[in-house]
């Protein structure tokens, strides 16, 4: 809905959530962007959900209760849930234009966590990302449909959104902040839950952001077997059990574990049993 008003050209996008939004983390619930004209000016105004507002050009000064910010093109604030905030356009500068986002769901507070977004600074001062606007364009263009495969269309661009605001920090400066009591459980999580695919030791580093030798070191000190040894072991359990209680061909087992046939499989399970497959169904 394209409106215009003594202080802003503005298209404004609405959405109800329904019961399929519900039972997801996270929907929409405002698009929108405009082109302000001199003397715009916004609040002090509080709403019931979460709105992010990207600046595309120009300066808004925005008011977050504790302090005041100038935000320029690339910047963004969002306004949270439940707090007053004010925003105008700075006198004497080029046209404001701004493009705003709003969302509600269970997910909504992590993910504002995840970009950094609190009380204290409900904003951010970066450079403009071409993949960032186009993202914010399509989400745009999306609102104007109605068919489930729009809908689909904008929870997909919102999850993409998010992760393109996140600041993905090196490799090393992960390694430093997050400690292995924090890595180290997921490592285990991952393997119990893909031991039955192909996935190797190299898999489990990089679902962790650790260096491979680094993450080998230290499980094997904190957990007393090395990982690779570990997800070996997992592997050899579940074969022996399907093994004695179940019918499943060595091949269908093999394969249900992540080895690439039935030889390679039948030969690590000899080293690690000292029988054959075979043999082990046998003794059951």
């Amino acid at each position: 809905m394209r409106e215009e008003s003594a202080s802003e050209i503005a298209e404004n996008f609405f959405f109800v959530p329904d019961e399929f939004d519900h039972q997801s983390g996270l929907w929409p619930v405002r698009f929108g962007s405009n082109t302000a004209k001199q003397g715009y000016n916004v609040g002090p105004r509080s709403i019931p959900y979460y709105s992010l507002h990207f600046v595309r050009n120009g300066q808004v000064e925005f008011d977050y209760g504790t302090g005041t910010v100038q935000l320029v093109e690339g910047d963004f604030f969002c306004m949270l849930p439940g707090h007053s905030y004010s925003y105008r356009m700075l006198p004497h500068t080029h046209p404001l234009q701004m493009t705003w986002i709003a969302f509600d769901g269970p997910q909504a507070n992590r993910l504002m966590s995840w970009i950094n977004i609190d009380l204290g600074a409900p904003f951010k001062q970066k450079q403009p990302a071409p993949e960032l606007q186009l993202t914010l364009e399509q989400l745009l263009r999306s609102a104007r449909g109605q068919h489930p495969s729009h809908k689909l269309k904008r929870c997909t661009l919102l999850y993409r959104l998010f992760e393109q605001l996140c600041e993905t920090p090196a490799q090393e400066e992960l390694e430093l902040t997050r400690g292995p009591n924090e890595w180290i459980p997921k490592s285990i999580e991952y393997m119990k839950t893909h031991y039955g695919e192909p996935i190797g030791i190299k898999h489990v580093s990089d679902h962790i952001g650790v260096h491979r030798a680094h993450f080998s070191k230290l499980f094997t000190e904190q957990i007393g077997i090395n990982p690779s040894d570990y997800l070996r072991r997992l592997r050899m359990d579940q074969a022996l059990r399907l093994l004695q209680h179940t019918s499943r061909s060595v091949l269908d087992i093999s394969l249900s574990l992540g080895y690439a046939d039935a030889t390679s499989f039948t030969r690590a399970f000899g080293q690690y049993y000292g029988r054959s497959p075979s043999q082990a169904r046998l003794d059951r």
